[in-house]
C-alpha cells in the first residue's frame, strides 16, 4: 500500500497541463469575441445607410479644411513671416513646413517665383497670382490622381531698400488618391474615410468632378468653408457584400495566426513539461 503511494506521489500531476490549456481557451474567447463585435451587418436599411452618409460628411469638413486653415493661419504663416522678418534661412521655413506632418504638400513663393517648397509638388494646382489678400482661400483641386484641399494665403514684407516682397503659401491636404502615377516607386492609395470603412459603417463615396452615380441610394451635399457646394458623398448599393468578405478574410488571419500560438506553445510547453516533472521538487 505505501509502495503503490509512493509511486502515485511521483508521477506528474495534469494540474499544470490543464492550466495551460485553460489559458489558451481564455485567449481565444477575447479574439472571437472582438472579432464578432466589428463583424459589419448583413443587411443595411436606409437609416443606416443615411447615418454612414452623415458621418462621411462630418469627417470631410472638419477634419481637412478646419484642420488646415489653423495650420496655415497659425503653425505656418505666422512664424514663417517671423522667421523672414529676421533674415533666417530658407532651411528653417522648409523645417516649419516639415514639421506639419498632417500636410500632402507645401510651397512658399516670393513674387511667384518659387522659395521654398515640401512634400507633393503643386505644379499646376496652384491658383495664379492675384492681388494680396491675408485672408485665407480654400478649394478642392484634382492635379492626376490626387483630390486635395488647397489652402492660399499671401502676406507682404517692406525690405530696407523699400521694396515690398509679396510671398504666397500653398498648402494641401489629401482627400483622396487612387493610385501611383505611372513613375511612382510605390503604389499608394488613400482615401479620407478609410478609417470608418468597414466596420460599422456603410461604405460611402465621394465625388467632386464627376456627376453623381445614377446607381446611388442616397446622397448628401459636401460643403467647403464658405458653405458652397463642392461635390456630394454617396452610397452604391451592394457594398455589404465587398465589406462582409474582407471580414471573413480578417477573421480566418487572426484565427490561423492564433492557431500558428497555441501551437508553439504546446511545443514549449511539451518541451519543458518532462524536465518539470522529473525535477527534484516533483520527486520528493
Amino acid at each position: 500500500m505505501n509502495l503503490q503511494q509512493k509511486q502515485s506521489d511521483k508521477s506528474p500531476l495534469p494540474l499544470p497541463g490543464l492550466g495551460f490549456g485553460t489559458a489558451l481557451w481564455y485567449l481565444a474567447c477575447p479574439l472571437e469575441g472582438w472579432r464578432y463585435s466589428i463583424k459589419p451587418l448583413s443587411q443595411a436599411d436606409d437609416s443606416f445607410i443615411d447615418e454612414s452618409i452623415q458621418t462621411a460628411c462630418f469627417i470631410f469638413r472638419p477634419k481637412t479644411a478646419r484642420d488646415l486653415l489653423e495650420t496655415g493661419n497659425n503653425l505656418i504663416i505666422v512664424p514663417s513671416r517671423r522667421q523672414l522678418r529676421q533674415g533666417t534661412s530658407r532651411q528653417n521655413i522648409y523645417q516649419t513646413l516639415q514639421n506639419n506632418s498632417s500636410l500632402w504638400g507645401g510651397l512658399l513663393t516670393r513674387n511667384d517665383s518659387i522659395f521654398v517648397w515640401s512634400g507633393f509638388s503643386l505644379d499646376g494646382s496652384s491658383p495664379p497670382a492675384s492681388s494680396v489678400s491675408e485672408e485665407a482661400d480654400i478649394t478642392v483641386q484634382k492635379q492626376n490622381n490626387v483630390i486635395l484641399w488647397l489652402y492660399h494665403n499671401s502676406f507682404t514684407l517692406s525690405q530696407e531698400s523699400d521694396r515690398t516682397e509679396v510671398y504666397r503659401l500653398y498648402l494641401t491636404s489629401r482627400i483622396q488618391q487612387t493610385n501611383a502615377p505611372p513613375f511612382g516607386k510605390k503604389q499608394m492609395k488613400y482615401h479620407l474615410l478609410d478609417e470608418i470603412a468597414t466596420d460599422r459603417f456603410y461604405p460611402v463615396h465621394f465625388t467632386f468632378f464627376n456627376p453623381l452615380s445614377a446607381d446611388a441610394l442616397n446622397y448628401r451635399p459636401l460643403y467647403d468653408t464658405d458653405q458652397d457646394s463642392i461635390g456630394a458623398a454617396y452610397a452604391l448599393p451592394g457594398q455589404l457584400q465587398n465589406t462582409q468578405a474582407t471580414w471573413t478574410e480578417d477573421t480566418l488571419f487572426w484565427r490561423s495566426l492564433f492557431v500558428v500560438f497555441a501551437l508553439i506553445c504546446i511545443g514549449v510547453w511539451g518541451f519543458f513539461a518532462p524536465a518539470i516533472a522529473c525535477s527534484p521538487r516533483n520527486r520528493s
